[in-house]
């Protein structure tokens, strides 16, 4: 590999001259004279993605079952929301199987997710599991796997014909994705587009080594995920399966390390959010020519690949190179300069793309970078594109546009500038100071190309002069206005907090006649079908809250998982819209701290209980009985006198002997029978889950003695 690059560089003169005017060693002049030259002009690259064969591709294949698709494969960086091919597809039982091929692998964790645009309630850390929620909820199962080797078969597959525990695309990140049929009638109210939903994850991919630790060695497992540039451009000049294969022993330790430190650095955007210098997020075809793969991450950061004279690759970029090579008039033989200036501006505005997380990771349009006095000197507006779809944040976006600006239109250009030998040592430099006494001019040159001919005894440079101002940023005046969220309702707020917030302590079956206590966080339903309760729970004193879901169809009704009898914890709820893109402020539920009191003793009945209809509503009013164990009180109606089947409409927090009412609203004309069941700190008795057997908790439920018409 040193000599394939040795060769798209070198130019006529022997190892030896060449070694002797530079001061380095022969061996290492073969693979770095010009340093300038590689990578920026292509030719260096171009020989290295020559020398890659096709077999990466077709190895990557025999991963796949012939019997299924063969996807075009594919590599991700940084942060990324992906969906891919199907790779595995078909029935089991009546639910319809499919299996998504996402990426190779390993990455780091799934974060998100996202059902026909809706973000699914799974637990941070986790490989899916059941959807809870609606309108999937109980319907819907994922079952995603990272790419690591080996990994373990989906089970969700499993039935397919062809596919076993076998089957475990190893290497490959991949989701499995089972939808189960609802009866006919009510097929549309769990799949509302009226065919399978579709899943995008957002996931932490590639894992990457950060040649700054120590501890992270050439073996892949010792690396970890970074969305920074630097990393990321190393791995895939280093990769030996799907990159350019360069020896990590090619990769000069240094520059890599001190460019790494440089992508970490912290700016402060237009708002005030904290955002690292350079990173990344992107995704690449194994088929897409490398060197544009390479082009699209080094776009990201300003980089350049350069070799050093130590015949190793380097990076340079991302700031203002500070000269540590001066050329001065006894050392020049000849040259020619080019005077620039805003009328000769090759552009004087930018277009500006990139890929935006809030708009789903799609390629949107930013604020044009514009250069107000040189479209004024010039009479015309000359625009480029300036896309960067691997740049995932708008102040990184416009930074870059300034650089671009700067280094695409310099004040001035020196071609041809012929030297003799004394100037060999910025042969391995990206800046150089220039004096020129008889022009007037000292100033910092970027080195564009660079070759020695010892032969001749002379060095032949390029040199285009770089503003330091182009690497100073002001959010406040030049990151401009990010691009609006599509569908961006303005006069919209998050939701209303939650009313009617109610914790209760429940004890029901878990596993055959083994009881546990659990609690049932309600609320008042919203008068939108696109919000929902949702809740959180958490032992006293603790700092991590977990996560509640719904157990039953109503989006207003929440269940814990099994709780510790006898401890206390806090509950809180909030009202969220579909996939949680605006959710309310976290109250406190009434209740809340409660204790998971193990308590089987039924309370006494409630007494005074009546009701009365009204127009859409009924009201009622009862007492609580004088039982030292009265905690609460459940209010169920029914269209007939039957309270097996009757609908839990209200909990109340309540005392021993405390007088409550209430108003059941909502409710279409007819005829309604009202009961109220007093409750323990337990949520004991519940109702019998066994119309066959005999009501145990009569003595603790009373009905409104008459029946109430609602009109």
């Amino acid at each position: 590999m040193a000599e394939v690059i040795g060769a798209a560089i070198i130019s006529a003169a022997t190892a030896a001259e060449i070694g002797a005017a530079v001061g380095v060693s022969a061996a290492v002049v073969t693979t770095a004279v010009g340093s300038a030259a590689i990578i920026a002009g292509g030719a260096a690259l171009n020989l290295i993605a020559s020398s890659l064969t096709d077999d990466r591709q077709k190895q990557a294949a025999t991963q796949f079952s012939s019997q299924q698709p063969m996807p075009s494969r594919q590599r991700s960086y940084g942060r990324v929301k992906v969906a891919g091919p199907r790779v595995a597809y078909g029935v089991i039982g009546g639910a319809f199987c499919y299996g998504l091929y996402h990426g190779e692998g390993p990455w780091d964790a799934i974060e998100e997710w996202w059902l026909d645009d809706i973000q699914i309630s799974f637990p941070a850390g986790s490989l899916g599991g059941s959807v809870p929620n609606v309108p999937w909820r109980g319907y819907v199962s994922i079952d995603s796997r990272l790419g690591t080797v080996p990994q373990a078969a989906s089970g969700l597959l499993s039935g397919l014909d062809g596919y076993d525990a076998s089957y475990r695309l190893d290497g490959c990140a991949f989701s499995a994705v089972q939808s189960r049929l609802p009866p006919e009638k009510k097929f549309k109210a769990y799949y509302p587009k009226q065919t399978w939903s579709e899943l995008r994850v957002t996931a932490r991919t590639q894992k990457v080594r950060d040649v700054r630790d120590p501890a992270q060695t050439e073996d892949p497992a010792t690396w970890k995920f970074t969305d920074r540039s630097g990393p990321n451009i190393y791995d895939f000049l280093t990769h030996p399966l799907w990159g350019l294969r360069i020896p990590h022993s090619m990769m000069n330790t240094a520059k890599w390390a001190a460019f790494n430190s440089l992508c970490d650095e912290v700016f402060t955007d237009k708002a005030g959010n904290p955002v690292n210098r350079y990173s990344l997020g992107g995704t690449y075809q194994l088929t897409d020519d490398p060197a544009d793969t390479l082009n699209a991450m080094l776009s990201t950061c300003d980089g350049t690949l350069r070799l050093e004279a130590d015949g190793t690759i380097g990076i340079t970029g991302g700031k203002f190179p500070t000269p540590t090579v001066t050329i001065t008039d006894p050392a020049i033989l000849a040259m020619q300069i080019n005077v620039g200036g805003s009328r000769y501006f090759e552009f004087n505005r930018l277009k500006l793309s990139f890929v935006s997380p809030p708009h789903d990771y799609q390629q949107v349009e930013g604020q044009a970078w514009d250069d107000a006095t040189a479209q004024a000197a010039s009479g015309e507006l000359i625009e480029q594109d300036f896309a960067r779809p691997w740049v995932q944040n708008y102040n990184q976006l416009r930074r870059l546009a300034k650089i671009a600006m700067a280094k695409g239109n310099p004040d001035l250009k020196i071609t041809g500038l012929v030297t003799d030998l004394s100037a060999a040592p910025a042969l391995f430099e990206d800046s150089v100071r220039l004096i020129l006494s008889d022009l007037g001019i000292d100033a910092v040159f970027l080195v564009m190309r660079a070759v020695a001919n010892v032969e001749a005894g002379t060095c032949t440079f390029d040199f285009a002069s770089l503003d330091p101002s182009a690497y100073s940023f002001d959010p406040a005046t030049e990151e401009g206005t990010a691009p609006t969220l599509p569908g961006a309702q303005a006069a919209e707020g998050p939701p209303a907090d939650p009313q009617g917030l109610t914790v209760s302590v429940e004890r029901k079956p878990v596993s055959g006649s083994t009881n546990a206590t659990f609690l049932r966080l309600t609320a008042t339903p919203a008068d939108r079908q696109d919000y929902s309760l949702i809740g959180r729970y958490r032992l006293q004193g603790d700092t991590d809250w977990t996560e509640m879901a719904q157990d039953t169809d109503d989006q207003w009704s929440l269940v814990s998982g099994v709780l510790n009898d006898g401890a206390v914890y806090e509950v809180q709820g909030a009202v969220a819209s579909y996939g949680r893109a605006r959710v309310s402020n976290y109250l406190a539920a009434d209740g809340s701290p409660i204790t998971a009191t193990a308590d089987t003793n039924s309370p006494g009945p409630p007494t005074g209980v009546v009701a009365n209809g009204g127009s859409g509503q009924a009201s009622y009013a009862f007492t609580m009985p004088n039982s030292a164990n009265a905690a609460r009180a459940a209010v169920y109606r029914n269209t007939a006198d039957n309270l097996r089947t009757a609908t839990l409409v209200r909990t109340h927090n309540a005392s021993p002997s405390q007088s409550i009412d209430g108003t059941i609203t909502g409710l279409a004309p007819g005829t309604y029978y009202v009961w109220v069941r007093a409750l323990n700190a337990s949520g004991y008795p519940a109702l019998p889950s066994n119309p066959a057997t005999p009501d145990p908790d009569a003595s603790s439920t009373v009905r409104a003695p008459n029946p109430v018409t609602v009109t």
